[in-house]
């Protein structure tokens, strides 16, 4: 995939006609694009099974946000593993897929998945569909989410 660019308008003349203008550009990888376009739907209400702006579960909206860019995911939480690459914690990046268990904090199979959007001091924020919150950001600082931990996935790579 490509790189998107956005132009900052500021520097724009249009009645310039010198060599001399310059442009400057703020250069937007596809992780960041990925975290754009999902953030449009924050707010969608959580829908087993569903894939659209009526609902998403998990899987649906990862997988929807994740093929907007031409990049296919399991559509089932427990298939994840089979998807890109594991990643150590500690090497987790934007735009990489997280996994949890399910209800079950003692499994070790996967039930939950969302895509990290930040990570600050060891803190992984990430964006997903909850049954209780729709489309929403949460973080593995949540007691929650902190026992229910299995692994990242990358699918970008850069």
């Amino acid at each position: 995939m490509g790189l998107g660019f956005t132009v900052n308008a500021k520097n724009i003349n249009p009645d310039s006609t010198t060599k001399n203008d310059s442009f400057e550009f703020i250069e937007c990888s596809i992780k960041d694009s990925i975290i754009d376009f999902a953030d449009n739907f924050l707010g969608v209400r959580y829908r087993y099974g569903g894939k659209s702006k009526k609902g998403f579960d998990c899987t649906g909206f990862v997988q929807t946000v994740y093929n907007k860019f031409g990049y296919l995911t399991p559509r089932s939480s427990s298939a994840i593993k089979t998807v890109g690459k594991e990643v150590k914690r500690k090497d987790a990046q934007i735009g990489d897929i997280i996994y949890f268990t399910g209800r079950n904090a003692k499994s070790k199979r996967p039930g939950h998945v969302g895509i990290i959007t930040e990570i600050k001091n060891g803190t992984i924020f990430f964006i997903h569909a909850s049954v209780n919150y729709g489309i929403s950001y949460s973080s593995t600082n949540s007691k929650y989410y902190k026992r229910r931990y299995l692994g990242i996935r990358r699918v970008i790579e850069e």
